[in-house]
């Protein structure tokens, strides 16, 4: 093996690993795939969330703000993204953690 190869994989062993950049769908900010809430529609075409980043699918992802999630629930982007016409319904058990989220930013 010549040493200028030698080096190359040397150095590609060195290079840490990058993690996915996401966008906030409600407030368009940019963080790491791990600081973001993926939501996802299941068979019936409600959105839930998908804790473990591993339902198929198209997904997007949202901050863990109450702010981010009062915007979600008042704009139509769910609609564009997931490339629906007809509105989208949401879980159960999302909408009651977006209502806790709430009433704990009021307390």
């Amino acid at each position: 093996m010549s040493r200028k190869r030698h080096l190359k994989k040397r150095w590609r062993r060195k290079m840490p690993k990058k993690s996915p950049i996401r966008t906030c769908i409600s407030c368009g900010t940019k963080r790491n795939k791990l600081e973001l809430i993926r939501l996802v529609l299941d068979e019936d075409d409600s959105l839930i969330k998908d804790s473990k980043i591993v339902r198929k699918g198209r997904g997007v992802y949202i901050c863990n703000s109450p702010q981010c999630y009062k915007k979600l629930l008042s704009n139509r982007r769910l609609n564009t993204r997931f490339k629906k016409t007809q509105e989208i319904n949401i879980s159960l058990e999302l909408k009651r953690e977006i209502l806790e989220m709430q009433t704990h930013e009021n307390s």
